[in-house]
């Protein structure tokens, strides 16, 4: 291919992915509508008593954010993450909580978006996280909300019902643009925090060592479970990435990992963001999929 045509075929595979991601968001919104419609209602008493995702604008301007997402890479930088509690701002997503506190770190914020009650797992018998602040999309299932009480900021990602009528009635809190995967919603709230640089780390975005997450999540049950029956651990997570419809794709190494068309988008997403972001974004994943301009590896 001349350098013309190639620029065209990456453009095209960029399009195709950007594609995809709407019609998945959009398939995940109509999908889950009812759920939540209802779970907005059921979280309007929290709402009212906890803080409106707006109040931390700047709130952290020029203090670096540590996001830490689960992908199997956390297990190589859990231990670096616990030495530095004190120099910056540390945002899980709300896979890596369990983890994160199992280690002896308490994040100071932890983000939840997805309003399946199969989710709110991830907020069930957690060690303690009395130091832990939640991040929630108002549609957040009310048993992952109640763990936190107070201790809670909310935001939501759309306009739709019944954002419209309740601000009739003057109930609003703060817009957070997502897309699909709530390592994106932690990574904007980093940005609206004004924290600078962005440090991600935990986002292999891939199945990296074919595994298809770090040990010690909520999934962790789910293997045991497996494991009961007969299965060892390597036939449980293949079988998860199996049911994936994964496929073959360069890592940021340029050698070859297994990810997803929707992780994929997640990554064009997430890098999009970063170029006009105004921070220095640092993917400290050390693999998986997360490169492209605006980000730097470390």
């Amino acid at each position: 291919l001349s350098k013309g045509s190639a620029t065209s075929l990456d453009a095209a595979r960029v399009m195709k992915r950007i594609v995809f991601g709407v019609r998945a968001n959009a398939q995940a919104r109509k999908r889950f509508a009812p759920k939540y419609l209802t779970n907005v209602l059921q979280n309007l008493p929290a709402m009212t008593r906890g803080r409106d995702i707006r109040a931390l604008t700047d709130r952290f301007k020029g203090i670096p954010a540590i996001v830490v997402a689960a992908g199997p890479s956390l297990d190589t930088a859990i231990d670096q993450i616990a030495e530095m509690p004190d120099r910056g701002v540390i945002i899980a997503a709300d896979t890596a909580l369990r983890p994160l506190l199992a280690a002896g770190i308490d994040p100071h914020f932890v983000v939840g978006v997805d309003p399946g009650q199969w989710n709110a797992r991830h907020f069930y018998s957690l060690p303690d996280c009395s130091k832990t602040w939640l991040i929630s999309e108002s549609a957040l299932d009310p048993s992952a909300v109640n763990v936190f009480g107070e201790r809670t900021f909310w935001f939501r990602v759309g306009d739709h019902q019944p954002w419209p009528w309740l601000k009739t009635h003057g109930l609003d809190v703060g817009h957070v643009a997502v897309w699909g995967s709530v390592l994106t919603a932690a990574f904007q709230i980093a940005t609206i925090a004004g924290c600078d640089p962005i440090v991600i780390v935990g986002a292999d975005l891939a199945y990296t060592g074919r595994r298809p997450y770090c040990r010690g999540t909520t999934y962790e049950f789910d293997w045991a479970f497996m494991a009961a029956g007969g299965n060892d651990l390597a036939s449980s997570w293949q079988a998860q990435v199996q049911r994936a419809k994964a496929r073959t794709v360069p890592d940021l190494h340029g050698r070859e990992t297994i990810s997803t068309e929707s992780m994929l988008s997640f990554r064009d997403w997430m890098v999009a963001r970063a170029q006009r972001s105004g921070r220095r974004v640092i993917n400290a994943t050390g693999a998986g999929i997360l490169f492209g301009e605006g980000v730097e590896q470390m």
